[in-house]
């Protein structure tokens, strides 16, 4: 998450301070205080994956309090609650769900699709309808669609996510490494005794955030978690890559 304020500078330059936050991190009540106020003055908040429901509440609380004030709000897939607050100019997801937003169509879940087939189907759709907008009227949507598209380029196509993670990996023992550092895990994580799980998922399952509660779940039982996603049908290379040793081949 990010949280952004312009700082003035001269008429045509433009200068801004970033606020980086991981989203785990706001489990701890001094940082939580620090969020909230960091978002007093700020001018803009960008957030992404933000799929513990917990921490999804905290997010929601303190960017609503500041929401009519700010700028922008970019949040990328998150629970709907989060989703929620985005806005851009004219463009709001504020009745995201609700059968009079004229997005509800787009968000609603169909029989074999997720919440990742409607954000795509988002990012295919809105285009087609641009045409049909005033100028004026479709510079918003237009660049909250361009923001969403730069954010699924992001993506990787396969590596390991974790739920509390800053970040998408594409190196397991960098991923490893990670359960020695975090504030939030059991000290027995840093036992080289502890099990580790390996999942395997489609990508699209994991900008659902579906797997939270599986990945919380195992870690509650003191086992480290290897979940890895790929965006196709194939399996067997982002297993040998991520779940297999090389040396070992176990």
């Amino acid at each position: 998450m990010s949280i952004i304020y312009l700082v003035p500078q001269l008429p045509i330059t433009a200068s801004f301070e970033v606020v980086v936050y991981l989203v785990e991190e706001l489990h701890d009540k001094d940082a939580y205080k620090t969020f909230y106020k960091d978002l007093e003055d700020a001018n803009i908040f960008i957030g992404s994956l933000i799929f513990v429901e917990e921490l999804a509440l905290k997010v929601k609380a303190a960017v609503e309090k500041e929401r009519d004030r700010l700028d922008a709000v970019l949040v990328f897939p998150s629970m709907p609650d989060v989703m929620r607050l985005n806005k851009l100019g004219s463009f709001s997801m504020s009745q995201l769900g609700q059968s009079k937003s004229p997005l509800f169509q787009l968000f609603q879940k169909k029989q074999g699709s997720g919440f990742a087939d409607s954000m795509l189907k988002l990012v295919r759709t809105f285009p087609k309808v641009f045409k049909y907008l005033s100028s004026d009227k479709a510079q918003d949507p237009r660049l909250y669609i361009l923001s969403l598209q730069f954010w699924l380029v992001l993506f990787l196509d396969v590596g390991i996510w974790h739920p509390l993670a800053p970040r998408m990996y594409d190196d397991v023992k960098e991923y490893l490494n990670r359960y020695g550092t975090r504030k939030d895990a059991n000290e027995k994580f840093k036992s080289p005794d502890v099990p580790v799980i390996g999942l395997v998922l489609q990508r699209s399952h994991i900008v659902t955030g579906d797997y939270v509660a599986v990945v919380m779940e195992l870690e509650a039982r003191e086992a480290k978690v290897i979940l890895i996603f790929a965006g196709g049908l194939d399996f067997s290379g982002p297993v040998e890559k991520l779940l297999i040793d090389p040396v070992t081949k176990k």
